[in-house]
């Protein structure tokens, strides 16, 4: 009898996070289109974090020679894309042009593409 006051508040408190799930999700409580503003923004640096830690489980299994070369050309390829992205930010903020997050993953994907280069061409350089 004394409880139902504390039921009521131990139910509506789910339903009410549901609801803002939903709505942070969905884009309305009641249904719509599907919002993936949330997912664009946390997929990049889940991406990062995922390449970060499995470089730093490789890194400590290698000699210390193939550690120079890997993380000198992690250093070449980081330092040479965000000189690009800050000319590219500049553009897309001088021109007031729109950009899909989606390119961000793409990015990502270039500078690795770029980190394997460096390491061809700094291999090549060691030999």
């Amino acid at each position: 009898m004394g409880n139902s006051g504390c039921w009521s508040c131990r139910t509506a408190l789910p339903e009410a996070l549901r609801d803002r799930i939903g709505a942070l999700v969905v884009g309305t409580v009641g249904g719509g289109a599907l919002n993936l503003k949330p997912v664009t923004a946390i997929v990049p640096g889940l991406a990062i974090l995922y390449i970060a830690s499995e470089l730093r489980r490789y890194l400590a299994a290698v000699d210390e020679f193939t550690r120079k070369l890997l993380l000198e050309s992690v250093l070449w390829a980081y330092l040479f894309a965000g000189v690009a992205m800050m000319f590219a930010m500049g553009i897309i903020q001088a021109y007031d042009l729109s950009v899909h997050p989606l390119l961000l993953i793409w990015g990502l994907g270039c500078v690795e593409g770029l980190r394997g280069t460096f390491l061809y061409f700094l291999a090549r350089r060691h030999r």
